[in-house]
């Protein structure tokens, strides 16, 4: 116990982090999670749901229009909507009274208009990119502007076609986000002050491929864009890695210098690659559609990075993102393959498959699946060696729309949903 004491405190001193930023499974401070995973740790939650779900303890509408899903902290609940021509966080109490609302720059009216990317908090302070690429800090408990930096003008940096999305990631005093573009890939900024930190290079490669699919003839060279999805920390032997992806590719990046230590291209009909990567060990896992998943070991040989492929299935998540729960692997696919299914991580094997509901996103808490489609139906799935039990169902919307992309967020025996404009909360509790 004593030598993981250390080698936690030595991994904390080298990053900046206190032992708070490291071990803090109580708040759900960011895009899925504490751990960004989409596993929650609340425990004494209902296994099975009465006939319309869970109870409703209370419903705030005026979020203003977005996909982004809420963080719960010790300052609040904090979430994010397109209003009136701006991008507004909206501070809320526990019990849903609203404290303060503040923008963050320009509303993303364009294709599917509304807000994209969830808060980070961090230290009491909250971070955020809006769908231009203004990335903003601010003070959790006045919503005060601290400071702000427009990436994608300062790094002339074009913006993608459904807007930026990225979530971005705050260890100790660091901020990690993505750019794109022709003067670089990711930045790390102070997150005390927004002062550039370290700038990676761009990603050049040979475009062989138009938007949309078509054939590029000859290969043209290209800068990649940023991308939907948003980073984690991978750590292997003592280096800091950020496993993420930009328009095109999947991609490692040194968290210390921002080199680009390891690039994948992928024949992305769309250029979304959307899913935050899973991160167990030192092995990821990335999912695009009309690509499939892939399931990758990262080591350290004579000082480099070496990447190995061990498996890879056809289930394409978009945006919605698998769960790993234990040993198993659990969410949607996209086109390629729509069935919901149970994943064996070390082998790859589809160990369960579910048709019918469709595509969405899964998060995991006390034994159970949470998967929400993206057309308004909430289902709590219990994975059983060879199946996908069904142990209740929540419906959200009238399931005419499938645009109910927000993920669920569980804390402290809730269920948080943001559908729409609505912020919802329900009871999780069991019956003792």
């Amino acid at each position: 116990m004593v030598r993981v004491f250390v080698f936690v405190s030595l991994l904390c001193l080298s990053l900046g982090l206190t032992a708070s930023d490291v071990d803090d499974p109580e708040w759900c401070n960011q895009f899925r999670g504490p751990q960004r995973n989409g596993v929650y740790r609340s425990t004494g939650l209902l296994a099975s749901w009465p006939k319309g779900g869970p109870p409703l303890l209370w419903q705030r509408e005026g979020m203003g229009a977005g996909y982004s899903s809420p963080v719960i902290t010790q300052d609040g609940i904090f979430v994010t909507g397109d209003e009136k021509g701006e991008l507004l966080i909206t501070a809320l109490a526990a019990d849903g009274t609203p404290r303060w609302r503040k923008p963050n720059g320009k509303a993303w009216a364009k294709s599917y208009p509304g807000a994209r990317a969830t808060c980070t908090y961090h230290r009491g302070r909250l971070y955020h990119m809006n769908g231009h690429g203004r990335l903003a800090c601010l003070d959790a408990k006045t919503g005060d502007e601290i400071w702000a930096v427009p990436l994608l003008a300062r790094f002339h940096a074009p913006n993608v076609q459904w807007g930026i999305s990225e979530c971005v990631l705050v260890v100790g005093d660091r901020v990690f986000a993505m750019t794109g573009g022709p003067e670089a890939l990711m930045v790390c900024l102070d997150a005390k002050t927004g002062k550039l930190l370290w700038q990676s290079p761009p990603l050049r490669f040979q475009r062989t491929q138009k938007f949309g699919g078509k054939p590029v003839d000859p290969p043209v060279a290209d800068t990649d864009k940023a991308g939907y999805a948003s980073p984690v920390l991978l750590t292997v032997g003592d280096r800091q890695l950020l496993a993420t992806a930009s328009s095109r590719h999947l991609l490692l990046v040194d968290a210390k210098t921002g080199a680009l230590v390891w690039t994948k291209e992928l024949r992305v009909r769309h250029e979304v690659i959307g899913a935050i990567p899973i991160v167990r060990g030192n092995e990821v896992f990335f999912s695009a559609p009309d690509c499939g998943g892939f399931l990758y070991r990262v080591s350290i040989v004579d000082g480099k990075i070496q990447v190995a492929k061990r498996w890879e299935i056809p289930h394409d998540n978009c945006h919605g993102a698998m769960v790993l729960a234990g040993n198993r692997l659990i969410g949607s696919g996209y086109r390629k393959n729509k069935d919901w299914v149970q994943v064996d991580w070390t082998t790859g094997r589809v160990l369960a498959s579910l048709k019918g509901p469709p595509r969405g996103s899964a998060v995991w808490a006390d034994g159970r699946i949470y998967a929400q489609s993206e057309r308004g139906m909430l289902l709590l799935l219990e994975a059983t060696a060879d199946k996908l039990v069904g142990h209740g169902q929540l419906r959200l919307t009238d399931g005419k729309k499938a645009n109910v992309w927000a993920h669920p967020v569980i804390h402290d025996r809730r269920l948080y949903l943001r559908v729409n404009n609505s912020l919802r909360c329900y009871d999780l509790r069991s019956v003792e």
